[in-house]
């Protein structure tokens, strides 16, 4: 995707411009051994020698940021905002925010629509309607195949009874008599009947 966005920003010709794309990925996961909660990097080879750096990537690793909080150790104003986003502990929530007017605002905020139960409601209400709407589908798509194949395995063995009453009926009767006995055309008989010799 970065890449994609970063060649589509780009313009060619004499004016070539390098547009600088910054890919920021928050991971709620983290690298056994490894305590940063911020690791920045661009393209670079083994020998760490940069390629391109326009194309930026900033891995943020939610559970180291979470252990340095529990640790007591001094958050960044930056880390204390990401923290905010994604702590669902709201005491912990209000001791981010403390002496921010800022983040209180967005805590606060936070807490009266996870309060709000029309808030909560009408969410599990859209959650439901997706939900039915996906089980209503494949159990409509199901029936349909269903059905079709039905249709296509009765078709299919009409078309397999009408070549061996034909392939039969070829030893003792002419192509004309088979036209009148079955009801097919002169052209599906001979079909039939050269499909088989």
């Amino acid at each position: 995707m970065l890449y994609r966005l970063f060649s589509k920003k780009n313009k060619s010709g004499e004016d070539y411009i390098y547009t600088q794309v910054i890919q920021i990925s928050i991971n709620n996961f983290a690298f056994e051994g490894k305590d940063e909660v911020f690791n920045i990097h661009c393209d670079q080879d083994s020998q760490g020698e940069i390629y391109n750096d326009k194309l930026i990537f900033i891995e943020i690793y939610i559970p180291n940021l979470k252990k340095k909080w529990y640790n007591k150790e001094e958050l960044s104003e930056v880390e204390r905002y990401l923290l905010a986003l994604v702590e669902t502990d709201i005491p912990t929530s209000l001791e981010l925010g403390k002496g921010d007017e800022i983040m209180n605002e967005y805590i606060n905020e936070s807490i009266e629509v996870t309060d709000d139960e029309s808030f909560g409601g009408s969410y599990d209400k859209e959650l439901a309607w997706r939900e039915q709407v996906i089980i209503d589908a494949k159990e409509d798509g199901l029936k349909e195949g269903l059905e079709q194949g039905i249709e296509q395995g009765i078709e299919q063995g009409k078309m397999e009874g009408q070549k061996e009453i034909i392939k039969y009926m070829s030893l003792q009767y002419d192509v004309e008599s088979i036209v009148k006995i079955t009801g097919l055309s002169k052209e599906e008989v001979e079909k039939y009947l050269k499909e088989n010799s």
